[in-house]
């Protein structure tokens, strides 16, 4: 009964923020590559403006 109440498990582990961690990198490159693309489309009319 004693060790029953001295082992301890954390409710929140690290690896549960695992996909998180993924999904939110997948989201930072998704929003960068968008404004990569609208900068380069911004470039090229302003090449063909001209």
């Amino acid at each position: 009964m004693l060790a029953f109440l001295l082992t301890w498990t954390p409710l929140v582990s690290t690896e549960m923020f695992d996909g998180i961690r993924a999904d939110v990198l997948a989201a930072g490159s998704g929003v960068l590559s968008v404004v990569v693309i609208i900068a380069a489309i911004a470039a090229i009319a302003r090449v063909f403006t001209r």
